[in-house]
């Protein structure tokens, strides 16, 4: 490949879909939220509730809520306005879960109120039930978005040998934190597990807003 050829391709590189980059940056936010509240939850004592306790952060955590469930709906109003029949009824089941998805940091400080978290501390426990929780919910929609791409592409095996590994590259930096940091005893991989869940999750979403779909590269003249 000419050096003309990669800067064709890197020009190219745009984005195509803002509202596919809006629901992607939707659940970044909210990875990045909850992020905060378990590392506010898992920190000493004397460095807990900085975070937590504070009137203005829980405002300003709604206001982000509210604005990451408004552009995860623009993303499925029109698509959902447009479809008829089983695909009508998919895209409202998936874009159910996808507003689920990033209210999670709302059901979190729900949960600290009625348990009154902002002063009793919760155990380590609780966390990491919560986080393995986070863990196999998301794993269930990537499977579930993983097979339905499969499924819409008719050379399998090509799609898995060019996309595959950047399409895992969250999931893969996950894996290597939780493997490092249980076997060195830390408690680092429960904080990190939401916001690299959150990238994974928001992954078909930067794909489809730059137009890289499967078996597709930047430059090609189809997206």
């Amino acid at each position: 490949m000419s050096i003309a050829q990669i800067h064709i391709h890197k020009t190219d590189l745009k984005i195509a879909r803002p509202r596919a980059m809006m629901a992607g940056c939707a659940l970044v936010f909210s990875g990045i939220i909850i992020t905060l509240m378990v590392q506010q939850f898992l920190a000493p004592d004397e460095g807990r509730g900085v975070l937590t306790r504070s009137r203005l952060w829980w405002e300003i955590v709604l206001n982000v809520q509210l604005l990451c469930v408004g552009m995860m709906w623009f993303y499925y109003a029109e698509k959902i306005e447009d479809a008829v029949g089983s695909k009508r009824r998919y895209l409202i089941f998936r874009a159910t879960l996808s507003v689920i998805t990033v209210s999670v940091p709302a059901v979190i400080g729900t949960a600290a109120a009625l348990n009154n978290w902002f002063e009793l501390k919760p155990d380590s426990g609780t966390l990491y039930v919560f986080v393995g929780s986070l863990i196999v919910y998301w794993a269930a929609g990537l499977f579930l978005h993983r097979q339905i791409v499969l499924g819409r592409v008719r050379n399998r095996i090509r799609l898995q040998v060019r996309v595959g590994f950047k399409f895992f590259i969250p999931l893969y930096l996950l894996m290597m934190v939780i493997v490092c940091d249980i076997a060195l005893g830390g408690t680092n991989w429960a904080v990190m597990t939401p916001i690299l869940l959150s990238f994974q999750a928001a992954t078909p979403y930067f794909l489809k807003a730059f137009a890289l779909r499967p078996g597709r590269m930047p430059g090609n003249s189809t997206a």
